[in-house]
């Protein structure tokens, strides 16, 4: 994990040449009804670590990616990764509502393009359901942080 207090994300390590970043999916809520009515809510103060199973498993001769070093830009503020705002209401629990996937999104992205080579293998950039949008928002500028042989 990041050792940033405000927020964390999961990097597993791997081949230095080879790098997956990975955009957390999740539900997106964009006013109280939508954060309110979804269970679980798409909008979270805490994080989940990812389990060590299909993109993240590292001993499956069936995982492309089991030699990579993977980062994993974890979803929990329900913005799609691209959010930078503070509700005027509150989760289940009382807390303001903020949604800060893109400061989110672009620590971990800073944190790569410190900690990684610049000069890549291969850079494959991806998601799963909010976290595909992300990838497709996100990408152009690890292209452009980083050079790679192979990009996908």
């Amino acid at each position: 994990f990041s050792s940033e207090p405000d927020y964390a994300f999961q990097v597993f390590r791997g081949d230095a040449r080879k790098l997956l970043v990975f955009f957390q999916g999740g539900g997106i809520c964009w006013n109280q009804l939508s954060t309110m009515t979804y269970r679980p809510t798409p909008c979270h103060t805490s994080l989940v670590p990812q389990p060590s199973q299909g993109l993240f498993d590292r001993a499956s001769d069936a995982n492309p990616f089991r030699h990579y070093t993977v980062v994993h830009i974890q979803h929990c503020s329900g913005d799609m990764h691209v959010g930078d705002t503070e509700r005027w209401y509150t989760d289940e629990k009382g807390a303001r509502v903020e949604q800060r996937g893109y400061q989110n999104a672009l620590a971990a992205l800073d944190w790569t393009t410190a900690n990684m080579n610049t000069h890549l293998e291969d850079l494959v950039v991806g998601g799963c359901s909010a976290g595909a949008l992300a990838a497709q928002f996100w990408a152009p500028r690890l292209f452009s942080r980083l050079q790679a042989i192979r990009t996908a």
